[in-house]
């Protein structure tokens, strides 16, 4: 979520012309590729990634992660909910490299909005920073 919130925010004050130097946006190190527990990612995360204008780039990428046909989940009941991507006009969904996913959601970052640098805060936790230029 802070990757995208970053794509968002940076395309906000890209449009308003405002300036902002840095932020925080979450808290992992950006320098080499760490171990994530991989996740899906559902064929309705496609509009939000064109809504950003990153699909297409994104699309490029995730062809190196395992097609997903369809979820099933149980969130705050034992109730377990499906869906599918056989009748989703988008297509399928991903079973994500969490961190190849996070890295080139950081390369359009830096592509397009300026560049990422880690910096490490008192408590020793490691942070991404955006620098709009």
């Amino acid at each position: 979520a802070g990757l995208f919130f970053a794509i968002r925010i940076s395309q906000l004050f890209d449009s308003s012309k405002l300036t902002l130097k840095n932020f925080i946006i979450e808290e992992k190190s950006i320098t080499h590729r760490s171990f994530k527990v991989g996740e899906s990612l559902p064929v309705k995360a496609k509009p939000v990634l064109q809504s950003l204008g990153v699909l297409e780039k994104v699309n490029n990428a995730l062809f190196k992660h395992l097609f997903c046909y369809g979820n099933n989940s149980a969130w705050g009941s034992n109730n377990l909910n499906g869906t599918d991507s056989i009748f989703n006009p988008y297509g399928n969904g991903f079973h994500l490299d969490r961190s190849l996913f996070e890295e080139t959601l950081l390369k359009i970052i830096e592509s397009q909005y300026g560049h990422v640098v880690k910096v490490i805060m008192d408590l020793m936790l490691p942070v991404y920073i955006l620098i709009l230029e």
